[in-house]
C-alpha cells in the first residue's frame, strides 16, 4: 500500500452499467457497513434535459464501527466502450478520511500556505530595509507544521489500513455478485 493523501484505484468490469449497479446494490450489505448512493448530472437526454442516474456511492462503516481514522470509500461508476466494441463499466475508488477530517486537513494546508506567504513577505521586507530577516522563522515553522500534517495523514492511513482492505474486499465481492 502506498501512502498518498487519498489512495485511488480503478476496477474494470466487462458488464453494462445497470448490471454492475444491481450487483453493487445487492452485494454491498453487511451489519457494519453503510452505503450512500448519489445521483449526478451525466450527459444530455434526447429531449435536451439532463439525464440522471446513480453513478456515485460512498461506502463506509456504520457509526458504531467507525473510529476517528476510519476510511470512507468514494466510488464513481461509469460505463465506457472498449476498443473492440464491448461495454465496460469502470469503478474508480478513492479512499479518504471522514469529510470533516479531510476538510480540516485542507484548511490546515491552506492556512499554512497563507502564513508562509505572509512570513515570506515579512522576511523580504526586513531584508530590504537592511535588517535581519527574522520572518524566515515563520516560514520554517510553516514547513515543519506541513511535514507534521503529512506525517499525521500517514499515521491515519496506517491505522485505517485494515478497514481500507475490508472495504476494498467488500467492493470486489459486491462486483462479482452472488455465487451461482
Amino acid at each position: 500500500m502506498t501512502f498518498e493523501h487519498r489512495p485511488t484505484f480503478s476496477v474494470e468490469v466487462p458488464l453494462p452499467l445497470a448490471q454492475v449497479q444491481d450487483r453493487l446494490h445487492a452485494g454491498l450489505v453487511g451489519p457494519a457497513y453503510e452505503v450512500r448512493w448519489a445521483r449526478s448530472l451525466h450527459g444530455q437526454s434526447p429531449t435536451g434535459g439532463a439525464s440522471r442516474r446513480a453513478d456515485h456511492l460512498v461506502l463506509t462503516f456504520k457509526p458504531e464501527h467507525r473510529h476517528f481514522w476510519s476510511p470512507w470509500l468514494n466510488l464513481d461508476v461509469d460505463q465506457r466502450e472498449a476498443t473492440d466494441g464491448a461495454v465496460i463499466t469502470r469503478i474508480t475508488g478513492r479512499f479518504s478520511p471522514h469529510p470533516t477530517v479531510w476538510t480540516g486537513f485542507a484548511f490546515s494546508y491552506l492556512g499554512l500556505g497563507v502564513l508562509a506567504f505572509f512570513s515570506s513577505i515579512f522576511a523580504y521586507s526586513q531584508r530590504s530595509l537592511g535588517g535581519t530577516p527574522t520572518g524566515l522563522w515563520g516560514l520554517l515553522a510553516c514547513a515543519v507544521l506541513a511535514v507534521v500534517l503529512l506525517w499525521s495523514s500517514w499515521v491515519g492511513q496506517r491505522l485505517a489500513r485494515d478497514q481500507m482492505i475490508e472495504l476494498r474486499r467488500l467492493l470486489e465481492a459486491g462486483v462479482r455478485g452472488p455465487a451461482p
